[in-house]
């Protein structure tokens, strides 16, 4: 079997929606780190638009500053990209 690149486009966007006056969703695109996040702010709950604002934040500093010995899984070569 032979290798095919993909290419990958990205793109963010959140809507209000017909029943919120307004929106509690937080996404982060972070192409070069290949991160992608989306948390739900859990509408209609107090805070949903600061936890989720909190989620995607932190996600994304771990994601950025992690050194080895960092992620709990390990590391699986396999997995990894050259």
């Amino acid at each position: 079997m032979t290798a095919r690149a993909v290419t990958l486009q990205s793109h963010g966007m959140t809507d209000v929606g017909k029943l919120r006056e307004h929106n509690e969703d937080s996404f982060i695109v972070e192409r070069e780190a290949g991160l992608y996040v989306v948390c739900d702010g859990m509408g209609g709950h107090a805070g949903g638009e600061v936890a989720s604002g909190i989620a995607v934040d932190t996600i994304s500093e771990f994601i950025r500053h992690q050194k080895e010995g960092d992620w709990p899984f390990g590391h699986d070569a396999e997995q990894a990209e050259a």
